[in-house]
């Protein structure tokens, strides 16, 4: 995970759905400051309480976390010139290991993305 800690907590699996459906995370960049800017848009965009507005297929979150994947090995990013230096070995394995805490964080959210759609289908069944 990129903070060490769920984004929803609660002492019961009710109290988790309602944390979900109603409450904020708290700011993985508050948590783990090493986080890269564009991994925390990533988890806040699959976190989004509107549905519209979150990822709409995991190929688009998938393809996001690519280009990130990408511009973190590359040493770019959207604002970088053209000039930039060449990447030390360091900062290529800094991507790898970027890959092992995306990867647990995607799993994480899916898995919240999943309970929170069952609840909605057994609420609306009730």
């Amino acid at each position: 995970m990129a903070t060490g800690l769920l984004p929803f907590r609660g002492e019961s699996s009710g109290v988790i759905f309602e944390s979900i459906l109603n409450r904020t995370p708290i700011a993985a960049v508050r948590l783990n400051p090493d986080l890269p800017p564009k991994l925390e848009d990533i988890i806040n965009k699959a976190l989004e309480k509107d549905r519209n507005l979150r990822y709409q297929s995991a190929a688009e979150m998938r393809a996001d976390l690519q280009r990130l994947k990408r511009d973190s090995e590359s040493g770019n990013s959207s604002a970088a010139s053209s000039d930039t230096v060449a990447i030390p070995e360091a900062r290529q394995t800094q991507g790898r290991t970027l890959w092992k805490v995306a990867f647990p964080v995607l799993l994480v959210v899916l898995l919240v993305l999943g309970g929170f759609i069952i609840g909605c289908i057994s609420k609306a069944s009730a």
